[in-house]
């Protein structure tokens, strides 16, 4: 592919030569050099071979003005671009999807796609629900399609990946011939493109990306039908969560669904405390105060977090039976009515509750003394997934039909037909221009989820880059569940939060480490905690000290180290 010079490369060339004063240089053109280094025209310039005389004040030439940022702009594509070639794909589709169609074209995005391009997509299905097994056997395979989807789970991931020659460094394809990707990602208040840039200064695939940074995270929620019925207020501290608790144990029998980790994230952030265990196998795992990063199963925190859970299990507050359930599971029983809250609950947790006929609220992330700050998980992510990767398998051609491919999905064409589909048949247009989702979708007998999959593309899609809107389903959202997404996105400082897209930047070796230390480590880590939360094992001042001291044999210094340099690094860049 023909690479194109940046603007911005031009204008610093330009300005170096006119700095260098090389006397046998030609004289660039008026129309090639910025008016701010052009003489007046009152103004000589002569040559002689005597010293240069001091200019006079009127005749001294102005200074130049600083090389602003590039302006990044959505420019239309010309489609159709091709004439039939075909693109090969692997993409991890989910079984619901994947049992409702006979081939994955049918999906009204890629066929829609194929139509307005003039390509032909010859896709290859992966499970979805089993991507890192699937992805590592195509690999192993030695036999790549032109795009990958999640690359990323190759054992190593993404930087191993372009290391290994199984897919392609895109960065200067971005940087030059994308210009709707570029300025997507020149959008956001943060640098998006670091946050998906290696050790190596390497970008390996195309992502999908968030139109607006993403909070992951759910809050509290708790029955106010039973909090109205015993005439309960809403708890902002964790004693008072503990008081409501014991009157609705007391009065009902229900009680509170913990996490079957034993890690209630939403519950953690109120004690400083970030996620451990296999559940905090990565950056969420550490918290970082004033630049010094901390392992968040050694901290204090953590341990006045255990106490507590552990306490509430012994008088009966936790839901006895929470090792035996997923989180999700346990979420469905808060929405049924059959425990009296978690800390897994959204919006649509809210919304399935009401078709119910029972009333959830989302209540503000509790801390140990009122008004003190929420610190962690307040961070917005950028990207929602490493969605096509380009491997080396393609040749020049086809990488180049690929980027266009890729820079038409992230123009604001591209953007819409990703998000609404087929205008006419997934959506409409509004007197504001706005799309409106149809009858198609709104009164499709499988539910508006399923049907926006098929027609165009809903929640589960990271099968295809693209900028994906997290409010396209907000249109029926109540008051309490707007409430609950509020809570969710502006709680937290994230001051303490390491920060999103840091550990892309791992080199191979700093993944490969990290990852041998933390498998074991991890393990421990949560089966002790389990064992704590559940009475197998009381926690005191001894068995804190015995924890912390095999959790140091186990190499978690070593570890804590490892993103102590990856955190420098990426803060230093």
């Amino acid at each position: 592919m023909k690479k194109k010079l940046g603007s911005l490369a031009l204008i610093l060339s330009i300005l170096a030569g006119i700095l260098s004063g090389c006397g046998n240089a030609p004289a660039a053109s008026n129309k090639s050099v910025p008016e701010s280094v052009q003489p007046s025209e009152n103004e000589t310039v002569t040559v002689s071979e005597a010293a240069p005389e001091v200019p006079e004040a009127d005749s001294v030439q102005p200074e130049l003005s600083a090389v602003e940022e590039p302006i990044y702009e959505k420019v239309p594509v010309e489609v159709p671009f091709a004439e039939g070639e075909s693109v090969s794909m692997f993409l991890l589709i989910p079984p619901f999807i994947s049992a409702q169609l006979s081939s994955t074209n049918e999906l009204t995005v890629l066929g829609e796609l194929e139509k307005r391009t003039g390509l032909t997509f010859d896709i290859t299905p992966g499970n979805y629900l089993d991507g890192s097994t699937d992805v590592n056997l195509l690999i192993a395979s030695g036999d790549y399609p032109d795009i990958i989807n999640h690359a990323d789970l190759y054992s190593g991931g993404i930087e191993a990946a372009m290391e290994h020659n199984i897919v392609l460094d895109l960065h200067d394809y971005i940087m030059n011939d994308m210009p709707n990707f570029l300025a997507t990602m020149k959008s956001y208040d943060v640098d998006a493109l670091k946050q998906m840039t290696t050790a190596s200064g390497r970008i390996g695939y195309f992502p999908q990306v968030h139109a607006k940074p993403y909070i992951d995270s759910f809050a509290i929620g708790l029955n106010q039908d039973i909090m109205d019925q015993l005439n309960l207020e809403i708890p902002k501290t964790f004693d008072q969560l503990h008081d409501v608790l014991s009157k609705v144990y007391a009065e009902t029998g229900l009680q509170y669904g913990l996490s079957n980790q034993g890690t209630d994230a939403a519950l953690m952030m109120g004690f400083g405390a970030p996620a451990f265990g296999t559940t905090g196998a990565g950056i969420e795992g550490f918290r970082v105060v004033d630049g010094t990063v901390e392992y968040g199963a050694t901290t204090d925190s953590a341990r006045t977090y255990l106490e507590t859970m552990a306490q509430w299990f012994s008088e009966g507050l936790i839901y006895s039976d929470f090792l035996s359930y997923e989180d999700f599971q346990q979420t469905n029983m808060v929405a049924a009515g059959t425990l009296f809250g978690n800390g897994n609950v959204n919006a649509q947790t809210l919304g399935e509750a009401a078709g119910n006929g029972v009333n959830i609220t989302a209540i503000p992330y509790l801390t140990e003394k009122e008004g003190d700050p929420i610190q962690l998980k307040g961070s917005g992510e950028i990207v929602r997934s490493a969605a096509w990767s380009v491997s080396t398998g393609a040749d020049e051609e086809t990488v180049s039909l690929i980027c266009q491919l890729v820079d038409y999905i992230f123009s604001e064409e591209g953007t819409l037909l990703f998000n609404y589909g087929v205008e006419g048949q997934g959506y409409e247009l509004d007197e504001n221009g706005q799309p409106q989702w149809s009858d198609l979708i709104m009164n499709y007998e499988g539910g508006y989820t399923t049907a926006a999959v098929l027609y165009a593309t809903a929640t589960p899609s990271e099968f295809i880059c693209g900028i994906y809107d997290d409010d396209k389903f907000n249109f029926s959202y109540t008051d309490k569940q707007r409430e609950c997404q509020d809570i969710i996105n502006t709680s937290s400082t994230g001051a303490w939060d390491f920060p999103v897209g840091a550990d892309v930047a791992m080199t191979t070796e700093e993944t490969a480490e990290a990852a041998a230390i933390s498998g074991d480590l991890s393990t421990y880590v949560s089966e002790t905690a389990l064992s704590w939360i559940c009475g197998q094992q009381p926690l005191n001042d001894e068995t804190w000290q015995t924890y912390l001291e095999k959790c140091r044999t186990m190499r978690s210094e070593d570890l804590t180290e490892i993103y102590q340099t990856v955190y420098d690094r990426f803060m230093a860049e």
